[in-house]
This record gives C-alpha cells, sequence and structure tokens, in this order.
C-alpha cells in the first residue's frame, strides 16, 4: 500500500513544473574493468544536436554516439573488443523524452540517486576525496562497454518538481558470469574471447525495481532484486572461498541521506544504506571553499559491512573502511588515504604530494600502498611544446624502475596538429601497464625493459579525424599498429 501509494503521487499529484583514487585497486579488476575513456556525450533535450566518437585499434573498436531533437535523445554504443569472436560483442542504446518536468529512459540506463551506495556506478575501489552527491536523475550515457554493462536494461521514469524529486526505476537485466559449483560467479569484463567466456554472456537474468525520492537536501531510496542464484565473495577471494561464498537470489536494499550546509563556506553529506539482512554501507563527505583563496579541502569517510549485498548481481567490492582527505592551493595538492580493504587486515596508507611551477612544471612525491613502493616525478618544459617527464620508483630493495617519457606537439600546415611521445623504461622486475585507447583496455607489454613510441596527427574541428601509430617494443618482440579516431558534434 505505501509503494502504490507513492507511485500514486510521483504520477498525479505532483504539479507539472519545469526543470530547473588509489593507486592499490586490484589488478585483476583493472584488467577485468578497464574503462576507456572516450568521454562522456550526456543527454541534449532542449535543442536539435549530436554528438559522438569513433575509435579503432587493430582489430577493436568503439562507436559511440548521441542524437537529441527537441525532447528526444538517442544514445548508442557499438563496441569490439580484442580478441573477441564476434563482429560486434557490446551493443547498448537508449532512449530518452523529456517534457515538463517528466523524464522517461527505455534501454540501457545509467542511474544515479543521492550517495550511489544503491543506484550508483558500481566500483571497486575508493572514491576520492569530494565529490557531493546529486538528487536521482540519468547519469551521463556510457562511452565503453565495461560501463555499458554495469548499468540496467528497462526503464526510467523522472518527476521533477521544484524541491520535489522522484523517480522509479524497472529493470530486466542480462549479465555476464560463470558457474561456480551450483551456483553463478558475476563477472565484472565484458569479454569472451573463447567458447568458456562465451557461455558467460548473459548467463544471470536480473530483475530489479528502485524508487527514488528527493526532497530539498534529503533523500531516499528503495530498491529490491531478484535474480538467478549467484555467488557474493569477499574482495579478492581465492578459488576457495569464491566456492564457499554465500549465494544470493533475492536483495533489498535502502538508503537514507542528507546534504548539509554546516558554514557558507562548507558543504557536505552524510548517507547510510542498508541490505535485507542489515548489513551497513556509509558514506560521509565535507568539502570546505574559503571565499577569496584559491584553497580547497575535502574530507571522505566511507564504509562497508564484510556481507554487504550491492543491488546488482556484478562485483562491487569497496573497502571495509576508508578515510581521504584532499587540500589544495594553486601550486600545491596534498593528497591522503587509509584504506582497509577487508576486515581484520591491517589499514593500507597512501599519500601524494605535488608542486605546480611555471609553464606546466610539477613535481610529485608520492607513496603507494600496494604494492608498498615511493614514486619521484617529474614534468619539465624544456621548449614551446616539448615536456621531458622522468619517473623513479623505489622499494624496500632500492630503485625498482625508471622511466622517461618524452612529448612535442606543434602546429603543422593545413591546420593540422601533430604530437610525437617516446617512453623509456627499465626496471629489475617486469612490468605491463593497460592500453587505455584499445577500446576495453589491452595489456601492451611486459618485461623488465619496454620501449613505447607514438606520433599521431589530427585535425581539430565540429569533426576531428585523427591517425595515430604507436609501437611498443618489449623482451617479447616488437608490436607495431595503426589507429583511427574520429570525434564529432554537430547542432542547429
Amino acid at each position: 500500500m505505501v509503494i502504490a501509494f507513492l507511485l500514486a503521487l510521483m504520477l498525479g499529484a505532483l504539479p507539472a513544473a519545469a526543470q530547473d583514487a588509489d593507486s592499490s585497486a586490484a589488478q585483476a579488476t583493472e584488467r577485468e574493468d578497464a574503462a576507456l575513456d572516450l568521454g562522456e556525450t550526456g543527454l541534449v533535450l532542449d535543442e536539435a544536436s549530436g554528438g559522438g566518437s569513433l575509435r579503432i585499434a587493430g582489430d577493436a573498436f568503439a562507436l559511440s554516439g548521441s542524437l537529441a531533437l527537441r525532447a528526444f535523445a538517442l544514445d548508442v554504443l557499438l563496441a569490439h573488443e580484442p580478441g573477441e569472436p564476434r563482429a560486434l560483442d557490446d551493443k547498448h542504446v537508449r532512449l530518452a523524452y523529456r517534457l515538463r518536468g517528466w523524464t522517461l529512459a527505455l534501454g540501457r540506463v545509467q542511474a544515479e540517486a543521492g550517495a550511489g551506495l544503491v543506484l550508483g556506478a558500481p566500483r571497486a575501489g575508493p572514491r576520492p576525496p569530494g565529490g557531493i552527491t546529486r538528487p536521482p536523475g540519468l547519469a551521463g550515457w556510457t562511452s565503453t562497454p565495461a560501463r555499458g554493462a554495469s548499468g540496467f536494461t528497462g526503464a526510467w521514469l523522472e518527476r521533477r518538481t521544484g524541491v520535489l524529486q522522484a523517480a522509479l526505476l524497472l529493470a530486466h537485466t542480462r549479465r555476464d558470469a560463470r558457474a561456480v559449483g551450483e551456483a553463478l560467479l558475476p563477472l565484472a569484463g565484458v569479454r569472451h574471447r573463447d567458447a568458456r567466456g562465451d557461455s558467460a554472456r548473459g548467463a544471470l537474468a536480473e530483475d530489479a525495481a528502485a524508487l527514488a525520492f528527493s526532497a530539498g537536501p534529503a533523500w531516499l531510496v528503495l530498491a529490491h532484486a531478484r535474480a538467478t542464484p549467484f555467488r557474493v565473495p569477499p574482495a579478492g577471494a581465492t578459488a576457495a572461498e569464491q566456492r564457499a561464498a554465500r549465494v544470493i537470489e533475492r536483495t533489498s536494499a535502502l538508503e537514507a541521506g542528507l546534504a548539509f550546509r554546516p558554514a557558507p563556506a562548507a558543504q557536505g553529506e552524510a548517507a547510510l544504506a542498508l541490505d535485507a539482512r542489515g548489513r551497513a554501507r556509509t558514506a560521509f563527505a565535507l568539502e570546505l571553499v574559503p571565499p577569496r583563496t584559491r584553497t580547497r579541502a575535502a574530507l571522505t569517510f566511507e564504509s562497508e559491512a564484510s556481507e554487504f549485498v550491492p543491488l546488482r548481481a556484478r562485483p562491487e567490492h569497496r573497502p571495509h573502511a576508508h578515510a581521504g582527505v584532499v587540500v589544495k592551493t594553486r601550486t600545491w595538492r596534498l593528497e591522503a588515504h587509509a584504506v582497509e580493504r577487508r576486515s581484520y587486515e591491517p589499514a593500507r596508507l597512501w599519500a601524494a604530494l605535488r608542486l605546480s611551477g611555471p609553464r606546466g612544471a610539477w613535481a610529485e612525491l608520492r607513496r603507494d600502498a600496494d604494492p608498498v613502493r615511493s614514486i619521484v616525478a617529474l614534468a619539465l618544459p624544456v621548449a614551446r611544446g616539448v615536456v621531458l617527464s622522468p619517473e623513479w620508483r623505489f622499494d624496500r630493495r632500492g630503485l625498482a624502475r625508471e622511466t622517461w617519457r618524452a612529448r612535442a606537439e606543434g602546429r603543422l600546415p593545413r591546420g593540422l596538429l601533430g604530437r610525437v611521445e617516446l617512453r623509456l623504461s627499465g626496471a629489475r622486475t617486469s612490468v605491463s601497464w593497460l592500453d587505455a585507447e584499445v577500446p576495453g583496455g589491452a595489456w601492451a607489454g611486459s618485461g623488465t625493459a619496454a620501449e613505447r613510441s607514438r606520433v599521431e596527427m589530427a585535425r581539430p574541428g565540429p569533426v576531428s579525424p585523427s591517425v595515430s601509430w604507436v609501437r611498443t617494443r618489449t623482451a617479447a618482440g616488437t608490436r607495431s599498429e595503426a589507429r583511427l579516431a574520429v570525434t564529432w558534434s554537430t547542432g542547429r
């Protein structure tokens, strides 16, 4: 009865009105859920416009586009990731309509509400300090396959009037999962390079419903989901822990929160979420921006009970406890974190200090938590458009890796822009890195030493094409690849 009353309130009673970091993240998660930043096209619903991008790297490509006409908007993502057997393996579409305080979205929707403890982008690590929340609404359109896989397939209905906002989510989503015993284990990634990977495609069915309300500084989120029985192991679980993890078929969640302003120059938020078993997930943030200064400070704290069950049937392991602080001025920035990833484990400390100099120069000193190491990095402009960036990493045994990067860019005839980058590194131990230019991400190299060269030519404008050539040389061999990227934006 309560839910029926709330639905009736949202659909009819509201009057119509116009609408007013942490470097110690697990490598396995980065490999599975690598996100290529193609830019968020978002929704533009008040005028005819469009935009998007196409990136091709070897056998991988990603096409992300948005077309808006008056109150309608269509967003599309088509992608093929490296090594996939199918020509087109990721397809996400969203159609949205907005008029007089109403918003209706159908297809692959990304929902945001409150502090994101129940409805929000899944993540596997601590969030950076700051980031005051938003009222319920659609998130920016996904631009990568991994981000698209984290959304819901269904309908999002939203009603706004003044300070009151209400939203309803109804979804039936197929998610990737593999069998572990008699239940499924949800996967974070979206790659299916072999028969076993292809059998995980859409193996788990999930039905979800959620209600989100916001009135001024307060918000409330109610959600329930039912899915094919799946396991919820702890973060970093071994194969034995995965098989012993509890099996979940239904889950409910509630989030309540409040945004507050304790002083004219300060704003904050506090939120609490509970699952069906009463396990808690919390978030607190406070930002300070003194008037007539360029100083900004932010403090954040979050925690999650060991057996908290998220709404989605997807890996979403947040730290058991995390505190972070950042202080930023015009010339320096200090950021520090204390992270307890699992209960009964010692807290890991991470901190970084960056000093900014003239002409874009900077120096950074950082201490990583996992693995424990210290990093010294510099950016030195040596000439117009030429930057030299050395980096040294130290572990308990001394200098572990030395890397030198050089980048030069400048104007070419016919309005072209040229860039050249060179990276040389050597170390005592092997290394690999994630190539974020490849749709879905790709491990670019391994070995104790590596050389990476990149030459790019681009033409800025409403339609901006760019062509690049990348060569990676390691002890395992040399790989060269040509890449194409096109971004466009149109309007009235």
